[in-house]
C-alpha cells in the first residue's frame, strides 16, 4: 500500500471556536477513549458520569448518565439510540455496572434524552471485571460485552423492552488476553460476532443460538481501536504492525502490506482510515494518518498529526483529536475537483472508477472514456484507445471515432470498433458497408465468415450483400442472401456473377408458385438462353401442375440427364411439322410414335401427367416473349401445353404455334 499513488483528496482545517479565530479545544473532562458519533452528533463520556452531545457548532448538551463514571458509549446507526455502560453507586463503597439505553429522539423528565432501559451487566455468578468494549446488533436483539479478563458476556432478547436478567451467556470464558474488539455481522436472521484479542481472532455464530466458534487466527490479534467492520460486506478489518488483514465470517480474506504501529483503524465512506507511527508509545509521537481507497488502489490522503488521541467520523468529515485536545477536520473534496486532478495527471482509469463509484451521470463517465481514448490515441496506443472508444457506443457519435481511425489508416482498429457497433445493434448501413470493406481489405476471411453467420447481429442485409458482390466475395454473398431469404439477391449473384444457371433454376423450383412465377418473369430469358431444356421443363410445370421441389431433390444430377434426353426427344418430335399440329387441333392427339415422348417422360419425377384443377397455373402466353431467339424450344413448350391442357391454352398460343410450324416448314423447303 505504501507504493500506491498518493493524492490529497481531503482538505485539512483546524476547528475554531464559534465566532472566533481561536482553535477549539475539547474539554479536559471528556474521556477521549469513551466517544462515538452518529446521527449528526459527536458523543463523549467523562469520569464524572456525564455524557456530552456535540452538534455541528460543537456546543455541548450535557446530561447525567451514571452516578460515578461512563466507561463506554456507542451510537447505533440504524436508529437514533445511544447505548452506554458505566458505574452507579449502590451504597457506601458499592458500585454496580449498568448498561443503559436512551432514545435521543425523545426527551425525558429530567430534560435529557429519554432513558428506555437499564440492565445490570454482571450477574451474581459472573465476577465483575473491567469492561474493555461492547457492541449490539442493529435490531437490538443481541448485545455482547468484552472484559479485560478475556471473557465475553452475550445477552439475547429485545433490549428495548425485555428484562435480560436470565437471558445471558458466558460466550467466551476468561483467558490470558483482554478483549480488544467486538463486532456484529448480521444478514437476516443470521448473526456472527467477531471477537479480537491481542493474540487471537475468532467468530461466533450467534444467530441460531449454537454459538459455534470459528478460529480465524490463533497466532495474533490486534490492540484496542485497531479493528473495524466494513459497512458494505461486513468484513472484519484488523490492523497490525506489518499489515492490514481482512476476515470473513469463517475464513481469512485479503491483506495489505502497511508497516507501522497501528493506533486507530476506522472506515469512512468506503475508505480505510489508518493511524500509525514508527514507535509503540503514542505519547508525544507524531502519528501518520492515511486514507486508503482499496477499490481503486490509491491513497486519498496522507498527513502527520501530533499524538492523535481520538478519531471520529461525522458531518461528512473525519475529526482528529490530538493530544493537546485540538480538533482537526478532514473534509473530502468534491468529485469534480478530484476528477480534474486526475485528468491533469492523465490518470483516466482511476477517474473512471471514481466517477462510477460515485454514481456519476452516465454522460460524464462516457466523456471520461472519450478523453481516455483520445489520450491513448495521441500516444499512438491505438489498440488500447479503441478499447475505450468501444465503451462510448450508444452515447458518443460513431463518426467521431471512425474519422480518427480512417485518417490514421488503422483498419484493424476501425474493424474492432465497427464490430462492436454491430454487436450492440447500433450500426447503420454505412457502418455495415465500411466494416465489410475492412474485412475484405484485410482479407480477414475468418471474421467475415463469423460476421455473416452470426444470427444475433442485426445489420442491413441488402447493403452487406451488395458490398460483398462488389468485392468479389460471391460465396459469402450467396450464403448471406440465402440464409436471410433474399431470393432476388441470391438469384442475381448466381446468374450475373457466378453464372451458375443450373443452381439458379434449382433454387427457383423450390419456391412457392407466386415467388417462382415472379423470378421466372425476371430471369426467364437468361435461363432459356443457357439451359433451355431445364428452363422449359420448369415453365411446363408452372403452366400445368407446379409443385415446389425439396431442395435436396434438385441436387440429383441423374434427373438432370433424364430431363435432357426427354426434352431433346420432344424437340425432335416438334420439328416433324404442321401435320401433327392439325391432329392436335382436331382432337386426334399425337401419333403413337410421338406420343411416347410425353407418355414416358424421363422427367416423370417432376412433371405430373394431369394438372390438378385446384392448383394455380401460369398462362402460357405470358412466357412467349422469353423465347425470343429460341423458337425451337418455344415450339416444344407450346406443343406440350396444347397437348396436355388444350382448354387452358388461349388463341394466341395456338396462333403462335401455327406460325412456328409454318415457318419451320418453310425453312425445311428452302433447305431442300
Amino acid at each position: 500500500m505504501n507504493q500506491w499513488r498518493r493524492f490529497q483528496f481531503f482538505d485539512t482545517s483546524e476547528v475554531k471556536e464559534e465566532g472566533t479565530n481561536s482553535p477549539l479545544h475539547i474539554s479536559p473532562k471528556y474521556d477521549l477513549g469513551c466517544c462515538t458519533s452518529g446521527h449528526g452528533t459527536l458523543i463523549f463520556g467523562d469520569g464524572e458520569g456525564n455524557i456530552h452531545l456535540l452538534g455541528r457548532d460543537f456546543k455541548p448538551v450535557t446530561f447525567r448518565a451514571f452516578d460515578v463514571r461512563v466507561i463506554r458509549v456507542q451510537q447505533r446507526i440504524s436508529q437514533n439510540v445511544l447505548i452506554a455502560v458505566g458505574e452507579d453507586q449502590a451504597g457506601d463503597d458499592v458500585l454496580i455496572t449498568h448498561l443503559k439505553i436512551w432514545s435521543l429522539d425523545k426527551e425525558g423528565k429530567d430534560g435529557g434524552p429519554l432513558l428506555v432501559r437499564i440492565q445490570k451487566i454482571f450477574p451474581s455468578k459472573y465476577p465483575q471485571d473491567q469492561i474493555t468494549c461492547f457492541t449490539a446488533l442493529d435490531d437490538m436483539s443481541q448485545i455482547a460485552i468484552g472484559l479485560a479478563n478475556g471473557a465475553v458476556i452475550l445477552y439475547r432478547g429485545d433490549l428495548m423492552r425485555d428484562r435480560l436478567a436470565n437471558k445471558h451467556k458466558l460466550l467466551c470464558p476468561t483467558g490470558p488476553s483482554p478483549i480488544t474488539g467486538l463486532w456484529f455481522r448480521s444478514s437476516g436472521k443470521d448473526a456472527i460476532l467477531f471477537v479480537t484479542t491481542p493474540t487471537s481472532i475468532a467468530s461466533y455464530f450467534t444467530g441460531n443460538k449454537s454459538d459455534r466458534r470459528v478460529e480465524l487466527n490463533d497466532a495474533f490479534g490486534c490492540d484496542l481501536n485497531c479493528s473495524v467492520l466494513t459497512p458494505t460486506n461486513q468484513d472484519l478489518v484488523v490492523g497490525r504492525t506489518e499489515a492490514v488483514y481482512f476476515y470473513m465470517a469463517d475464513e481469512c480474506g485479503p491483506c495489505y502490506g502497511l508497516e507501522g504501529v497501528k493506533h486507530f483503524v476506522s472506515w469512512f465512506r468506503g475508505y480505510l482510515v489508518v493511524v500509525s507511527s514508527e514507535q509503540t508509545s503514542t505519547a508525544n509521537v507524531a502519528n501518520h494518518l492515511h486514507i486508503h481507497d482499496l477499490q481503486n488502489k490509491f491513497i486519498a490522503y496522507s498527513g502527520t498529526f501530533p499524538d492523535i488521541k481520538g478519531l471520529l467520523c461525522e458531518f461528512g468529515s473525519i475529526f482528529v483529536i490530538t493530544g493537546d485536545r485540538k480538533v482537526c477536520q478532514l473534509k473530502e473534496r468534491d468529485t469534480q475537483t478530484k476528477l480534474e486532478t486526475l485528468f491533469k495527471k492523465n490518470l483516466y482509469g482511476i477517474a473512471i472508477n471514481l466517477a462510477m463509484g460515485q454514481d456519476y451521470d452516465q454522460n460524464v463517465v462516457i466523456d471520461i472514456y472519450r478523453k481516455y481514448g483520445d489520450h491513448l490515441y495521441a500516444k499512438g496506443d491505438y489498440d488500447a484507445a479503441v478499447d475505450q472508444y468501444v465503451k462510448t457506443i450508444g452515447r458518443l457519435e460513431p463518426s467521431y471515432i471512425i474519422r480518427k481511425f480512417l485518417d490514421a489508416q488503422r483498419t484493424q482498429n476501425l474493424t474492432q470498433y465497427l464490430q462492436a457497433l454491430h454487436e450492440r445493434s447500433l450500426a447503420t448501413s454505412d457502418h455495415t458497408t465500411l466494416l465489410l470493406n475492412c474485412y475484405t481489405k484485410l482479407k480477414d476471411t475468418q471474421h467475415l465468415n463469423e460476421f455473416i453467420e452470426d444470427n444475433s447481429l442485426h445489420f442491413d442485409i441488402d447493403t452487406a450483400v451488395s458490398v460483398l458482390r462488389q468485392a468479389g466475395y460471391y460465396k459469402h454473398a450467396l450464403s448471406l442472401a440465402k440464409r436471410n431469404s433474399q431470393r432476388s439477391h441470391y438469384l442475381s449473384i448466381l446468374l450475373e456473377d457466378t453464372h451458375d444457371y443450373a443452381e439458379a433454376l434449382d433454387y427457383i423450383w423450390t419456391l412457392p408458385f407466386d415467388q417462382a412465377l415472379a423470378e421466372i418473369d425476371r430471369h426467364g430469358r437468361s435461363l432459356v438462353k443457357f439451359i433451355p431444356d431445364r428452363a422449359t421443363a420448369l415453365l411446363m410445370e408452372l403452366c400445368t401442375n407446379y409443385t415446389p421441389k425439396n431442395p435436396k431433390e434438385t441436387k440429383n444430377s441423374a434427373n438432370h440427364e433424364k430431363s435432357n434426353t426427354h426434352l431433346e426427344g420432344v424437340l425432335a418430335y416438334a420439328v416433324t411439322g404442321f401435320t401433327q399440329f392439325i391432329n392436335v387441333v382436331k382432337g386426334e392427339g399425337l401419333s403413337s410414335e410421338s406420343e411416347k415422348f410425353i407418355v414416358e417422360p424421363t422427367v416423370a419425377e417432376t412433371l405430373v401427367a394431369y394438372a390438378d384443377k385446384h392448383k394455380p397455373r401460369a398462362k402460357p402466353e405470358d412466357f412467349i416473349h422469353i423465347y425470343v431467339g429460341h423458337s425451337d424450344w418455344l415450339m416444344v413448350f407450346l406443343e406440350y401445353l396444347v397437348t396436355k391442357d388444350p382448354d387452358h391454352c388461349s388463341e394466341l398460343v395456338y396462333n403462335t404455334l401455327l406460325e412456328l410450324y409454318l415457318k419451320n416448314d418453310e425453312t425445311n423447303e428452302n433447305q431442300n
